[in-house]
């Protein structure tokens, strides 16, 4: 092997190692970009996207599952947009519609109060996580109308990690109980330990 094949081997090794860290530095494949109370004892069921821009994956812990997004390089403008979107989705589930047949008993369309997931900001030490806690149908997310279409239970949050520039979905779900508050409290005092970090 000649000394031009040894320098091209040599950068192209140098190029894959570099290429290697690089995408890993930013792969949260292991819910390595932030943590939380206790969050070794999730385990990965399933990796739905690794990209150089965007992770998710799906974690598992007894009954509660976990849905983590995370996308990277998103600048402050960008992640408050990207709130403003995701949080407009979820209210918008349960904004009053016409009917589309009008008549005497009614002319929209509504849910019952008690089903709309309710809205909050827990504060974790400087990190404003915004949160909808309710209830989930049958294909795990929020537009329940009547306690007959109620599958499990669950909180979605959202917040922003400016000093690495990713911002995260973190979803729990877990079995209905017909008293959700103390399932609810323990997710959301798991909520107020969360920190950004860096893989």
């Amino acid at each position: 092997m000649n000394k031009l094949t040894l320098l091209k081997i040599s950068i192209l090794l140098v190029i894959g190692s570099v290429a290697y860290f690089a995408i890993n530095e930013y792969n949260c494949a292991n819910t390595s970009c932030f943590t939380f109370t206790n969050i070794e004892q999730f385990n990965k069921v399933e990796e739905y996207q690794s990209t150089a821009t965007t992770h998710s994956s799906l974690f598992q812990r007894d009954n509660i599952f976990l849905r983590v997004s995370t996308e990277f390089d998103v600048n402050r403008e960008t992640a408050d947009k990207l709130l403003k979107s995701k949080t407009t989705q979820v209210k918008a589930v349960y904004a009053d519609a016409v009917s589309p047949y009008p008549g005497e008993i009614s002319d929209k369309i509504s849910c019952v109060k008690q089903f709309e997931p309710q809205f909050s900001i827990i504060d974790s030490n400087g990190i404003m996580i915004s949160t909808f806690h309710g209830y989930y149908n049958d294909r795990l997310s929020f537009g329940v109308c009547n306690k007959n279409q109620i599958s499990s239970q669950g909180i979605l949050s959202f917040f922003y990690c400016p000093k690495y520039e990713q911002f995260h979905t973190l979803e729990f779900a877990l079995p209905f109980n017909e008293i959700p508050n103390q399932d609810f409290e323990e997710l959301e005092e798991v909520l107020k330990t969360v920190r950004c970090v860096r893989n």
